[in-house]
């Protein structure tokens, strides 16, 4: 089903007031995304950091969904302003930013997500990825915290101009607090730290995200204040498919 490029899962996931549960990618393949996007998913987050696929690369794998209802977002590397504006221009529906640890750095990322006058960005989309307007309406710019520097400006993150959300990394959260992050047993720095971000998204009226990355998970995060949650990876349902049915061939 196509619609406006201006509208996606995520917007209809907050209109209705229930949290948008999506997935994580980390294959730089198109059967990875294709298996993603025939889910019933609100969203898609491929992970430029933390994988083997570049910003180009997800980019390309995006562009076929540019008027598709799954909203797609594409976790940088880097907050660059080139390569945040490159996978912009190729149509995702908005940016996850690593490693913000001041309102300065929240600001310089909504500017890469904004043409002048109200940001840095250069005009130059990818044939097909939509007008200036619809452009414009779907930059979103998500900012992560996951270092104690990150947490002690959280007030002036959230209060940025122009910022979509809040996104949080679990693990480099619990690192930076000193402690070892574990869903099973999450350490307590690091709930006190994932409920006062949420708390402080919802005040400032955005978004607050997380990745637990299991259903399970993810009804925790939604309890802790949560509205985008990231239940499952790509690889990690590859690899308990795989699991599963070799259990179920060792049974006879």
């Amino acid at each position: 089903m196509l619609r406006p490029v201006t509208a996606d899962r995520l917007d209809d996931a907050h209109a209705a007031g229930r949290p948008a549960l999506g997935a994580w990618m980390v294959a730089p393949t198109e059967v990875s995304l294709g298996v993603l996007a025939a889910a019933e998913l609100d969203f898609v987050c491929i992970d430029t950091q933390h994988s083997l696929v570049t910003e180009a690369e997800a980019g390309r794998l995006l562009a076929p969904y540019v008027r598709s209802p799954l909203t797609t977002l594409v976790r940088m590397s880097a907050n660059d302003t080139a390569l945040i504006g490159r996978v912009l221009d190729s149509g995702a529906n908005g940016v996850i930013v690593p490693m913000v640890e001041d309102g300065a750095e929240a600001a310089a990322a909504v500017a890469a997500c904004r043409y002048p006058p109200l940001g840095v960005r250069s005009w130059g989309p990818l044939p097909g990825a939509g007008t200036r307007e619809e452009l414009t309406a779907r930059a979103r710019c998500i900012v992560m915290i996951e270092s104690a520097r990150g947490l002690e400006n959280m007030d002036e993150i959230v209060a940025t101009e122009g910022l979509a959300g809040v996104y949080v990394g679990p693990n480099d959260l619990s690192i930076g607090l000193g402690c070892t992050w574990s869903l099973d047993d999450p350490p307590e720095r690091t709930v006190e730290a994932m409920r006062a971000i949420a708390a402080a998204c919802t005040a400032k009226g955005i978004i607050a995200g997380t990745h637990p990355t299991t259903g399970a998970g993810g009804a925790w995060a939604v309890s802790l204040g949560f509205g985008m949650v990231a239940v499952a990876v790509d690889t990690a349902l590859l690899r308990a498919g795989v699991a599963r049915e070799l259990s179920a061939a060792r049974r006879g």
